[in-house]
């Protein structure tokens, strides 16, 4: 019984402007360079660790382009770039002391560098003179798979078509064992966000194997895992990724891994795991919005109604001017049939947060439609009245009026047909 209320959150897997933590040296992926090739890689990937990612494309100026260099500049760039002209323009910085790559994306008034790279035009020119290159397939995948993630919504069809090129791109790489541990992680999480999970279980224990202390890696064998429904595999895949990532100090990523394990033993109908597992996140991160809804309907379902009002309530105070809030409520006691028990926690916050005119209308205006479908026409109008009178509070709202005369128009029109 998948939870169809809590947002998406244990998808974010492969974004590329995003580090998925250092992996494990591939040793054999360039054992066919030559040794001046690989020891300018190790070069640049020394500088790469440091921020100094300008200073790394340096290494490959004075030498002629192979399909390893290719690769390796191609990496760099869809990696670490601050700002991106339609992915063939790419601005990058060396990194000072203090400065973080997620903080230049979002607020960047320096001096940038400029890096013409069309990964595409330089494959298909490189092979045309060169002959076919599964690591340049590879590169052509990654570089796809960037272009995708960053600008999948606005690609319309054409989505579909690069989807498609990806696959062939990275299968063509795998299934001739053209693999760094890096791509092969992002080889993973794209099988994943394509639903081919059985593939993606395959890529990600493989992957255990060859970079065992990476969480990210273990994380996504567990989204693998969870999505066919091999709960327990998966719990112990994620219980690892959280053990590997106790010096990490990205709690949003750290958070995520917590409400996945949740969410399997949920799923797995073990509620009381997954409500340790909640209590100890919300310790740890009582600023989340997530975890209280859930804990609140994990107590529903093991009729624990008293400790459920008390987490939606907390919910509800912690977070009433948040949009999402009442709808998630709503969501959560509709779905397990606990229409009751919303009730009475509606008309208890109706007016605990008097001057949040917006919550108070809205809170007042879904029980008007609850009363309305239980035919309480006396509780239903008075809640359609108290509604208006706090949306007419509300700063800056229009239509009011015009919303409210049509509510009152079906409202009398439920009713006459009750009567007849």
């Amino acid at each position: 019984m998948k939870r169809r209320y809590i947002k998406k959150i244990i998808l974010c897997l492969a974004v590329f402007f995003l580090s998925a933590g250092i992996f494990a040296e591939s040793k054999s992926f360039y054992s066919n360079a030559s040794k001046e090739t690989q020891a300018l890689i190790k070069k640049a990937d020394g500088l790469v660790a440091k921020g100094q990612y300008c200073s790394a494309l340096s290494c490959f100026e004075n030498i002629p382009d192979n399909e390893y260099t290719i690769y390796k500049k191609n990496e760099i760039l869809i990696e670490n770039y601050i700002q991106t002209e339609d992915f063939v323009k790419f601005y990058l910085k060396d990194l000072k002391k203090g400065e973080t790559l997620d903080e230049l994306r979002v607020n960047c008034t320096q001096e940038l560098t400029a890096y013409d790279f069309d990964a595409e035009k330089i494959i298909i020119e490189y092979e045309s003179n060169n002959g076919s290159s599964f690591v340049l397939n590879l590169a052509l995948a990654n570089y796809y798979y960037s272009f995708l993630s960053c600008y999948g919504s606005y690609l319309g069809d054409y989505a579909e078509d690069l989807t498609e090129a990806i696959y062939e791109n990275y299968v063509s790489a795998f299934e001739n064992g053209c693999f760094d541990n890096k791509s092969l992680y992002y080889y993973g999480c794209f099988l994943t966000e394509n639903k081919r999970y059985a593939d993606a279980e395959k890529v990600f224990a493989s992957l255990t194997e060859l970079d065992k202390k990476n969480e990210s890696v273990w994380y996504g064998y567990a989204v693998a895992l969870y999505y066919q429904g091999k709960f327990e595999t998966a719990a112990d895949s994620v219980k690892t990724s959280i053990k590997l990532s106790s010096n990490s100090k990205d709690n949003a990523y750290i958070l995520n891994k917590n409400v996945l394990l949740a969410d399997i033993y949920f799923n797995d109908g073990k509620y009381s795991e997954a409500e340790n597992v909640l209590i100890k996140a919300m310790k740890k991160y009582p600023q989340s919005e997530y975890l209280l809804p859930f804990l609140g309907e994990i107590y529903l379902l093991q009729g624990k109604t008293e400790n459920a009002g008390n987490a939606f309530n907390q919910y509800i105070e912690n977070f009433h001017q948040s949009d999402d809030v009442l709808g998630t409520i709503v969501n959560v006691c509709r779905y397990n049939s606990y229409d009751d028990f919303l009730i009475e926690l509606l008309e208890e916050n109706c007016e605990k947060f008097s001057d949040d005119f917006y919550f108070s209308a809205a809170c007042y205006e879904t029980l008007h439609f609850i009363y309305m479908e239980k035919h309480d026409f006396n509780k239903a109008e008075y809640a359609l009245n108290k509604s208006e009178e706090f949306y007419l509070k509300v700063p800056d709202i229009q239509g009011v009026e015009e919303f409210f005369s049509e509510l009152r128009s079906n409202f009398q029109q439920t009713v006459e047909s009750a009567s007849e």
